[in-house]
């Protein structure tokens, strides 16, 4: 747990988070009990095992190289930390999981890892469950380290884990331009997926990060609890954004739970999970799936809605028209559209995600 030792920096990140004055939702007249009886999910859409469609660039394989990156994870010296943190194999997933997870800390003047590693744990847990090779800890805040990397790791769609002041709208955009450079370097169309957890300074996202830009895939941004000190102001963040197909809000009230600042990277890190822990660990699961598998953003908000469904149930909790709509017809026949991008392809275009009708 989070000693005294860090009241502090939370006094800190208190003034510059701030606390949010609730919930927002694109469509907050969709936001109504409904009954238990008309709450029909498809059974295996939460599982992964309904065919879900997919938009994804295949990269070519003259281009696909790990040229100063060892298969086997090891260390590439330079100005970032590249750790292989115990990765697993697993061939049934898509060519991004051989992919370098980038991790933004949160607090760094203390140290790197001031927050007891949570951030960094974070992405070790993607490491260990097969959706990334390797982290580099972005421990000097300094986005465009990993250009560099991107360019060299074999797959197209890298996830950036962005905690707290790791989380800021400067870091977040500076991370999708390196993205743009690496794109350029490699010759294929490379795409960065921001999963951030509870930003501090977040606020100005909407002035200058572009949502339409190819090299963002989709951004998740997961919020704490009503009431809990650092929750990151959601209603101050434009409409843009947070009305973007791209952009899926996660908070914990919607899944039944009350993580803190702290408690969803300590629940998703947990060795032996509670009940509670186990469900931060299966949206993990689905956010990271869907990735993996160049799943649309349509469908990954059905599978965070029937997650929403299924807790709701358990909990016996009212179940919300909004999380059914999207869960509709979720498990149809997959569709796919699959681009081959190589040195001599047209960034526009190639194997960008498509973006389905607006959120909730």
């Amino acid at each position: 747990m989070i000693g005294l030792r860090m009241l502090p920096c939370a006094v800190f990140l208190l003034c510059v988070a701030g606390c949010s004055s609730g919930r927002y939702y694109s469509h907050p007249e969709m936001m109504v009990p409904v009954s238990s009886a008309d709450a029909a999910v498809p059974a295996g859409l939460t599982a992964g095992t309904c065919a879900m469609p997919v938009a994804q660039a295949v990269p070519d394989s003259s281009t696909a190289s790990s040229d100063g990156i060892a298969s086997n994870g090891s260390t590439v010296s330079g100005t970032g930390t590249v750790s292989s943190a115990g990765a697993t194999s697993n061939t049934g997933m898509a060519n991004s999981n051989k992919n370098t997870v980038f991790v933004h800390p949160g607090m760094l003047s203390l140290s790197a890892r001031w927050d007891q590693g949570l951030a960094v744990d974070g992405g070790k847990w993607l490491v260990s469950h097969g959706y990334a090779a390797r982290i580099f800890e972005l421990n000097g805040r300094d986005p465009e380290r990993i250009a560099q990397v991107m360019a060299r790791d074999p797959g197209t769609r890298f996830i950036g884990l962005h905690y707290s002041m790791g989380g800021s709208a400067d870091l977040v955009v500076r991370s999708v331009a390196a993205t743009a450079r690496a794109a350029k370097m490699s010759g294929r169309q490379l795409s960065y997926f921001p999963i951030v957890i509870d930003p501090a300074s977040f606020t100005s996202v909407g002035e200058r990060l572009d949502m339409n830009s190819p090299y963002l895939g989709q951004m998740f941004v997961l919020v704490s609890e009503e009431g809990s000190a650092l929750r990151t102001s959601i209603t101050s963040v434009s409409r843009k954004v947070l009305d973007h197909a791209k952009t899926h809000l996660l908070y914990a009230e919607d899944f039944g739970l009350n993580w803190s600042h702290f408690g969803v990277l300590e629940g998703l890190t947990a060795e032996q999970p509670t009940g509670a822990q186990k469900r931060v660990q299966d949206v993990f699961d689905v956010i990271a799936r869907g990735i993996d598998a160049g799943t649309d953003p349509a469908q990954i908000e059905a599978q965070l809605d029937a997650l929403k469904v299924d807790y709701a149930r358990a909990d016996e909790r009212p179940i919300l028209r909004a999380w059914l709509q999207h869960t509709q017809g979720a498990c149809g026949t997959q569709r796919t559209a699959q681009q081959v991008c190589d040195s001599s392809t047209q960034q526009t275009g190639c194997g960008v995600e498509t973006v389905s009708a607006g959120r909730l």
